[in-house]
């Protein structure tokens, strides 16, 4: 009997050892939610989140767990242990990053983890604020969407609707490039003034509020879109705009080119205030000015470009494109001309070189053809430096009776 109470305690303690062993394995085994369980997650529709949904439901369980973590100011977050690898950690971390425009107190992390496994540990974010000022600042950007989604939600499509989110954030921000440091959406909801960061990442939050899909890419722009000249990625040249979805299609969107600084001794015209040239181009179109940096979406799938269909040119300006002979899209143009509020011709050359080598021939055509409309008075011709159009302004023309 005694010999068998002793086998018996200690087949009980030899079990209470594994079970403390095991203790933290299995409590780090449990099932973890894919989704931060926050109202602040849930803000816009979850399948807006472009890079969120090609995490796989592991590294979402790893998401859910730093995401509740920065929201709540967190200092730092123990991972569970031997759950999560490096690349877990920087495909979350990716995602966290640039992905995520609500968490505007996020500016970096740092994590520690083991090399003998490649298992991440200690996860350490870095904040741009306090939680104070934090969370008034997101009250502020949070109530400014509200107000601006009271607009938007009665617009009869998605088109319309960016269009307005696009103007909004355009005419309510400055760009300030010693705002370089303030790249978070509230730069432009709170301060008014920001960096291209700040543009696309407004724009992403108020988009994706409206059901838009939209993120923010990175590259380079430039001024000279000569094709014959070197094209050099540096700093000064770095750069960040929207891709958007409209109607199934994906479209390039740049707000801070849209928001022009004025040159030195001139003043941006109404009429560059009034055309939103870069909402909504395919990469074709974008290329000459921008280039996509390809190697920071490594391991990422990102859409394809080429639609028009919902191009600000194609809604707004249609038969402007010159594709072949001017003289096709003025004639185009003029045959609608009677029923134009606004009566403009306006003409987009393929580059600034061919506008400006055409310019007089089709001022002195579209003198030709008005005369011979009967239509009389005068006209002004407008250009942009940066941008090959051509707006020929008809308001002081007089139709025939």
């Amino acid at each position: 009997m005694y010999h068998f109470r002793k086998k018996h305690l200690w087949q009980r303690c030899l079990a209470f050892l594994l079970a403390l062993m095991l203790l933290p394995s299995l409590a780090d085994a449990q099932e973890l939610p894919t989704e931060p369980d926050s109202d602040l997650f849930r803000m816009y529709p979850a399948e807006t989140r472009y890079f969120w949904n090609q995490l796989t439901d592991h590294e979402k369980q790893l998401f859910a767990i730093l995401y509740t973590a920065i929201e709540e100011y967190q200092p730092n977050v123990r991972l569970p242990r031997n759950q999560f690898t490096v690349q877990e950690m920087d495909r979350v971390g990716f995602v966290l990053q640039e992905d995520c425009p609500e968490l505007i107190q996020y500016k970096m992390c740092w994590y520690d983890y083991t090399p003998s496994n490649g298992k991440a540990g200690l996860f350490t974010p870095n904040y741009n604020y306090s939680a104070d000022e934090g969370r008034w600042r997101w009250d502020v950007v949070r109530n400014k969407l509200n107000h601006l989604m009271e607009y938007v939600t009665p617009l009869e499509d998605d088109f319309e609707r960016e269009l307005f989110l696009y103007r909004s954030i355009i005419v309510s921000t400055e760009y300030d490039a010693l705002q370089v440091e303030k790249q978070e959406a509230d730069a432009v909801f709170v301060d008014g003034r920001s960096v291209c960061a700040g543009y696309a990442a407004s724009m992403m939050l108020a988009c994706r509020m409206a059901g838009i899909p939209c993120f923010s890419v990175s590259g380079y722009a430039y001024l000279d879109t000569d094709p014959a000249l070197p094209r050099e990625r540096t700093q000064e040249n770095s750069h960040a705009w929207n891709a958007v979805q409209i109607g199934g299609n994906w479209y390039f969107a740049d707000l801070t080119w849209d928001d022009p600084l004025p040159m030195e001794g001139q003043e941006i015209s109404d009429y560059r205030r009034e055309y939103m040239l870069y909402m909504n181009l395919n990469e074709a179109e974008l290329s000459p000015s921008h280039e996509v940096d390809y190697a920071a979406y490594a391991g990422w799938t990102l859409p394809s470009f080429h639609s028009l269909e919902d191009s600000f040119i194609s809604r707004k300006l249609p038969n402007s494109r010159v594709e072949g002979d001017w003289r096709d899209e003025m004639q185009a143009q003029l045959a609608g001309l009677r029923a134009m509020d606004n009566p403009r011709v306006v003409l987009i050359f393929p580059t600034v070189e061919e506008r400006n080598a055409e310019r007089s021939a089709a001022t002195g055509q579209l003198r030709a053809w008005l005369r011979e409309m009967g239509w009389q008075g005068s006209y002004s011709s407008a250009t942009f430096f940066e941008y090959p159009i051509l707006i020929f302004d008809l308001a002081g023309m007089r139709a025939p009776e």
